[in-house]
């Protein structure tokens, strides 16, 4: 059996947008409208996963261009390499 695709946020989005133009047709049963709005619901969600992902890579970003890993910022939210003000960022 195939293994399914996660599909990429602008794929998520593109089918949102096919779901949203489906349930606003006359001629969508209430059933199957209730079936449309779960998987829009599930690709928010995942879309929603990967945003939040990438928002902290780019957070996390070194001054060499790097990206370290989340999860390794100190649990007081300082800044490890001392650069920067006191919100962590380099400027």
């Amino acid at each position: 059996m195939a293994e399914k695709k996660e599909l990429t946020i602008k794929e998520s989005l593109a089918k949102l947008d096919q779901i949203a133009a489906q349930m606003e047709s006359p001629d969508v049963s209430l059933e199957d409208s209730f079936g449309l709005y779960e998987q829009g619901m599930k690709l928010i969600k995942s879309a929603t996963k990967r945003i939040e992902d990438v928002q902290r890579k780019v957070e996390k970003l070194e001054a060499d261009g790097s990206v370290s890993n989340f999860e390794e910022t100190p649990s007081d939210g300082s800044s490890s390499n001392g650069a920067g003000g006191s919100d962590g960022l380099p400027f």
